[in-house]
């Protein structure tokens, strides 16, 4: 065999062996939905422990009690991995750390300018997986949370967790987790908009269906009052109701704005264009109701001189 085949061939297996393993590695992602513990354990050594007093006893045993239960993966977002209770009323949400690990690397050097365009381009795009995720959970649970149907919010080591919580992935497989040195996110479980509409259609129940409408627009309007920009207003998918109140779901695209520098009536026809034209074709009447409640909110509104942030 000439040496030229040989290489050749050589060649030939390692790509293969890349191609099989590239495989084997985009099919264990699928099976896990990218879960890994590694992506969600802290990054750095523990931070002091915050004082007891951060929450009080009735609330340290609310969140104890709602942490004695395992908890099993429910899904994957751009920023965080969520993991539903045993009881089904609980979200449980952890923050992608690999984002955070991927921005603080490449923010601290830089490149001949030939090709640094490239690593401030992966930091664009990555930033908000990081700094502003933390801000923008920050934002939700110190000024809407009651919006974003949040209980609690760790972001600082604690000693109130005296026994490790249980986290099952999509196999099967269960982890031990030290509650006391990560960030999480607690948020109660709501009904996502599409399937919630969709049931009170079939159900014939236009009169629950419109009042889950008129609180969801209250909620933009809401937050706009309260200064909070939210850069991913999806509807369908980041929006969702306990019972018929409306409360956001994504918790990490929030940012701080000058409240009077909120149009909320442009605020409101941008943000439920898509699902107007979506009720429109499952429920006219539906559609009407939107319409007509936009137009409400909007002159009420415009009528407010000094809209101002509640606390």
């Amino acid at each position: 065999m000439s040496k030229l085949r040989k290489v050749s061939l050589i060649m030939l297996k390692v790509f293969l062996a890349l191609v099989l393993f590239r495989g084997v590695e985009r099919f264990c992602h699928g099976q896990t939905e990218g879960f890994e513990m590694s992506k969600i354990l802290p990054m750095h050594p523990p931070t002091p422990l915050t004082p007891s007093s951060a929450l009080s006893e009735e609330e340290r045993q609310q969140v104890q009690s709602i942490l004695s239960q395992p908890f099993y993966f429910l899904s994957k977002g751009g920023q965080s991995f969520a993991f539903l209770s045993q009881d089904g009323k609980v979200v449980l949400k952890f923050l992608k750390k690999h984002h955070v690990r991927m921005w603080e690397f490449l923010n601290s050097f830089t490149l001949p300018s030939f090709i640094d365009s490239y690593r401030q381009k992966i930091l664009r795009d990555t930033h908000h997986k990081s700094p502003f995720f933390l801000r923008s959970c920050e934002i939700s649970y110190a000024d809407f949370k009651e919006g974003t149907g949040l209980i609690y919010l760790h972001m600082e080591k604690t000693d109130y967790f005296a026994k490790k919580l249980t986290i099952v992935d999509k196999l099967g497989i269960a982890y031990p987790v030290d509650m006391d040195s990560i960030e999480f996110a607690l948020q109660t479980k709501a009904e996502l908009v599409q399937p919630l509409f969709k049931r009170l259609i079939e159900e014939n129940d236009l009169p629950a269906a419109k009042e889950c409408l008129t609180s969801l627009l209250e909620l933009i309007v809401e937050r706009c009052h309260k200064g909070i920009h939210d850069r991913d207003p999806n509807i369908r998918t980041n929006f969702g109701f306990i019972g018929h109140k409306a409360i956001t779901i994504d918790i990490g695209s929030f940012s701080r704005v000058a409240p009077a520098s909120v149009n909320v009536p442009v605020v409101l026809a941008s943000q439920t264009e898509k699902f107007k034209k979506w009720l429109i074709r499952k429920n006219p009447e539906l559609a009407e109701h939107l319409r007509v409640e936009v137009e409400r909110l909007s002159i009420e509104a415009s009528q407010t001189e000094n809209p101002s942030a509640s606390n």
